[in-house]
Formats: structure tokens, C-alpha cells, sequence
């Protein structure tokens, strides 16, 4: 049997502290997790990235911030993208990976 454990990192900063000590990133889990399955991976420790604040989709006045783990749902449906200066962010989202990811991601699980 494989032990592994499981850090929800609050911080980037906590984050690196556990990559340090061996810790494998988990940001979705679209290739980790079946790896894992796999038994071709067996990580000590799994850091989920999902507590960090690398989400989300902001308006700074000069540019706009897209989070590194925004989903593709949420850029789909923002406000922020929604403005016509910028709309081409939102509407190519049919062109975003493959159909099967797509599915996936365009399905909202909350």
C-alpha cells in the first residue's frame, strides 16, 4: 500500500516550503492524479495549490489579471472579459484544448 500525503497550501510561500521537502504540486489534478493511479507516480507528500490564491480574473485599470489556476468556466462567464474592448477571451473559449478537456471544463461543478 502507498501512503501519501495530502498539504492544502494557503500560501505560494507555504507551497515551496513542502516542494522543498519533496512535495509534488497539485494544480487540477488532470495529470497527477491518473498517474498516481497508475502507480506510476507515488509522491510523499501532494501539495494542493487550490487554497493559494492563483485564481481569479481582475481588472487592474492598466492591464487585467488572469489567475494561473482560473478556470476556463470562469473566463467564459466573467464580467471583466465581457467587455467588448476585450470579448475575444471569452468567445474563444470552443479553441481551448482538446474536446474531451473541454467538456470537462466548461461544465460547472460548484
Amino acid at each position: 500500500m502507498y501512503q501519501t500525503n495530502y498539504v492544502k497550501a494557503a500560501s505560494t510561500d507555504e507551497a515551496v516550503g513542502h516542494m522543498s521537502s519533496g512535495g509534488q504540486l497539485l494544480a487540477g489534478g488532470m495529470t497527477l492524479i491518473p498517474t498516481m493511479k497508475q502507480r506510476l507516480a507515488s509522491p510523499e507528500t501532494v501539495v494542493d495549490l487550490a487554497g493559494c490564491g492563483l485564481s481569479g480574473i481582475e481588472d487592474t485599470g492598466d492591464a487585467i489579471r488572469i489567475g494561473a489556476m482560473t478556470r476556463h468556466v470562469d473566463v467564459a462567464e466573467s464580467a471583466v472579459l465581457a467587455a467588448p474592448s476585450i470579448r475575444t477571451s471569452a468567445t474563444s473559449r470552443p479553441m481551448i484544448s482538446s474536446p474531451a478537456c473541454s467538456r470537462r471544463r466548461w461544465t460547472r461543478t460548484r
